[in-house]
């Protein structure tokens, strides 16, 4: 239901390192790959991160520790912004004039994910392994 509905999901690995789970046992790459609408986020930076950038840090971390490609960390990005509360004219700023077909049901002000035209996406969803 997760992908049909392409539920917007916020994943902050760094954070869930220190907390819980090692940061290969993440789930964020697993979701990511089977097209579900994942984002990169911080969870408090001032505890669980080394750098003054924490999101960079987290976009930097996750590209190396789960080998994300440069297409994958733009979809990322596109979720993030999609995800967020910015107003409809920073998401057309960001993501293009048709930003609206990206999500649900195509309304402007909208938050969420359209399902995502990668193959990874289309192979997830039709049950395929890589």
């Amino acid at each position: 239901l997760y992908y049909a509905a392409q539920v917007p999901i916020g994943v902050s690995p760094i954070s869930n390192s220190v907390l819980f789970l090692k940061y290969a046992q993440n789930p964020f790459p697993t979701l990511f790959k089977r097209g579900l609408c994942v984002a990169l986020t911080t969870d408090d930076p001032l505890m669980f991160h080394t750098t003054p950038t924490p999101l960079l840090e987290e976009y930097a971390t996750a590209r190396h520790a789960f080998a994300l490609s440069s297409v994958d960390m733009c979809e990322i990005a596109r979720n993030s912004v999609l995800q967020s509360g910015f107003e409809p004219r920073f998401k057309r700023h960001f993501l293009g004039e048709k930003y609206s077909s990206l999500v649900p049901g195509g309304h402007a002000d909208s938050v969420g994910c359209a399902a995502p035209a990668s193959s990874r996406a289309v192979a997830a969803a039709s049950g395929a392994r890589r």
